[in-house]
């Protein structure tokens, strides 16, 4: 029914084996199987998306106040 609480079974289908404190036991597992320069480059990559994504956030908030870059 609409506006109902999932249950833990349902949340435990839609995410995968978690622990008690809702941490996705299987993401875990795939990072550790990883070296740790694989690792390291995997979250050298995702920073400099994010860093790429604050510079696209500010450029536009800046173009919508009409100022300069």
């Amino acid at each position: 029914m609409e506006g109902e609480k999932p249950t833990s079974e349902q949340v435990r289908e839609w995410y995968g084996e978690q622990d008690e404190a809702g941490n996705d036991l299987e993401w875990l597992r795939y990072n550790l199987s990883l070296t740790p320069t694989e690792r390291y480059r995997k979250h050298q990559r995702r920073l400099y998306s994010v860093h790429r994504l604050r510079e696209a956030f500010r450029l536009a908030r800046a173009r919508k106040a009409g100022g300069s870059t």
